[in-house]
């Protein structure tokens, strides 16, 4: 499979893909996509142009890539509900949780088992979320849909015969923006979330960060709470958690440095993966300006929160 061969058909079912280059990236200007309906003549213009492909100084044409996404945007009119859960237990019980509330599709993917992604047709204006390990993916985003799994090195699999190449999208089972938040709301009240970790160990999510009751613990136990918050941050979300904590401390009067040291002081080793301030555990000498500009984004964006009216 490649780029310029199966691109214009899933157009035509109503998608908008573009090529992946490698991983943990795509190509430029697919953020564009999640506002304007996708057209033979962006097909084209990704096809012609040569792109860096993250292995070594290598590049690739866009016609000839064998990993293909799929932008989100109200626009497009599908949404992608992505279950990240690396337990076989907990993904069991989300699995169950999706069938009772959420209507059957035949868009099912599989990356890494069991670990899966179901695709619905937007009725109404449904908004991405990002309540991990649960991903909806709507008014925003992208997924991969075919090509090499990087972690596994196989296909992603459609697991119930169809996929994007064969079914359009006003094909697929609707769903509604109330749909989806019930859906999350019953995860969070029946669902212990259970992830196996790279060693093998298993880690509990105790439901989504809920921003208005840890406010309220701040406010009533102020430094203290924050440590508590912390040390309980991979269990809850640790970006929101962080992010929360870092609008609190900003709002109270504390430094940007002081807010780094706090956080590098009490956050909990093992949160702190290569996803967070860029590699902090393995470069040691990289931690503190890593999480300085962690400290800095998140002020940045706590205070897009406050300007949206929401509670911190």
């Amino acid at each position: 499979m490649n780029y310029q061969e199966h691109a214009p058909q899933i157009m035509a079912n109503g998608y908008a893909p573009i090529p992946l280059t490698h991983a943990k990236g795509t190509f430029a200007k697919w953020q564009a996509l999640q506002h304007q309906k996708m057209s033979q003549r962006t097909i084209d213009w990704y096809c012609e142009r040569r792109w860096w492909t993250g292995e070594g100084r290598r590049k690739v044409f866009g016609r000839d890539c064998e990993r293909i996404g799929l932008v989100h945007g109200n626009v497009h009119g599908y949404v992608s509900v992505d279950i990240d859960i690396s337990d076989p237990e907990s993904a069991s019980e989300v699995d169950a949780v999706a069938k009772a509330m959420l209507p059957e599709t035949p868009l099912v993917r599989i990356g890494r088992a069991p670990k899966q992604l179901l695709m619905f047709r937007a009725d109404g204006a449904v908004m991405s979320n990002k309540p991990k390990p649960i991903e909806i993916f709507a008014s925003s985003g992208q997924i991969a849909a075919f090509g090499l799994h990087p972690g596994t090195g196989k296909p992603y699999e459609w697991i119930h015969g169809h996929s994007p190449l064969d079914t359009k999208v006003a094909d697929l089972p609707p769903v509604t923006q109330d749909k989806i938040s019930a859906f999350l709301e019953t995860l969070d009240l029946e669902v212990t979330f259970r992830q196996v970790n790279p060693d093998g160990t298993v880690s509990e999510y105790h439901g989504t960060f809920d921003w208005a009751a840890a406010s309220a613990e701040r406010k009533e136990g102020g430094i203290q709470a924050c440590i508590r918050q912390l040390e309980v941050a991979h269990r809850f979300g640790r970006n929101d958690t962080l992010m929360s904590i870092t609008a609190y401390l900003w709002a109270e009067g504390k430094s940007e440095q002081f807010i780094v040291e706090f956080i590098d002081k009490f956050l909990p080793d093992h949160s702190k993966n290569e996803e967070f301030g860029s590699q902090l555990v393995r470069f040691e000498r990289q931690r503190i300006p890593a999480l300085e500009s962690t400290v800095r984004s998140m002020v940045r964006r706590a205070n897009r929160k406050w300007e949206d009216g929401v509670a911190l």
